[in-house]
């Protein structure tokens, strides 16, 4: 974790920029949500990374500093170009930050637009039917996690999901990794965030199998997660029953 800094031993010309590209940051990613996520934040530090749990794209933002009457960033990325997935690193003006994140995830985005089979866009399709059940209406849901009962909720959900898939560990290990790293992650993420996670494993376990589906979902309804998550969870209920 790295050491809080003491805002008091810098400019604070700096820090109203620092507040600004965090507050422009995180709008974007929002804004973006089903391509990147804000992984790590600290108070100099944002680093971005593509939602495809196997990629490892990325967008790190750290060292502002401030000289001649500018704000400068360092900013490495990957992949740097459409012809090569090599990190660039360089320095930027603060202005320019969000010029340079949304042309890095106009690649994330092809990268992500590319089928080159059949089950690929299967199984897209079935990620933003369960995202839109979820119709989540909460304003803060861009900026705020699920409050610790639903936390506890979905933790608990996860765990039994994880206990489900572990029934065939050879067969099932990527959407175990994937579940272990979505429990793990929980209370980092916002209610946005944690929607778009459940709903890319829910199309990932749908495509694999709608028995497995059923059996993950019936024991979620017996232990009451349905009834603690609320509406989101009600949509996704009434989606799985009208498949399984």
């Amino acid at each position: 974790m790295a050491e809080k800094i003491n805002k008091k031993d810098y400019p604070l010309v700096l820090l109203k920029a620092v507040q600004k590209m965090h507050e422009d940051v995180r709008a974007f990613v929002e804004e973006n949500i089903s391509v990147v996520e804000i992984t790590r934040e600290t108070d100099f530090e944002i680093d971005i990374t593509d939602v495809d749990t196997e990629s490892n794209f990325k967008f790190l933002i750290s060292n502002p500093k401030y000289a001649n009457q500018n704000v400068s960033i360092l900013v490495v990325y990957s992949p740097e170009s459409i012809e090569s997935t090599a990190p660039r690193r360089f320095n930027i003006i603060d202005k320019s930050l969000l010029e340079h994140l949304t042309y890095w995830v106009k690649l994330v985005r092809s990268y992500d637009n590319i089928r080159t089979t059949k089950e690929e866009k299967v199984l897209r399709e079935y990620e933003e039917e369960f995202f839109d059940k979820f119709e989540i209406i909460d304003e803060d849901a861009d900026v705020k996690p699920y409050n610790l009962e639903i936390q506890l909720a979905f933790d608990k959900f996860l765990t039994h999901t994880i206990k489900v898939l572990e029934e065939d560990k050879e067969e099932n290990q990527p959407l175990i990794d994937e579940a272990t790293d979505f429990k793990e992650n929980l209370t980092k993420l916002t209610k946005k965030e944690t929607i778009r996670r459940l709903s890319k494993l829910f199309a990932k376990v749908r495509q694999k199998s709608l028995s497995l589906v059923n059996k993950i979902f019936e024991e979620a309804k017996k232990e009451g997660l349905k009834r603690l998550i609320g509406g989101g969870f009600d949509s996704i209920g009434g989606l799985l029953e009208s498949v399984i």
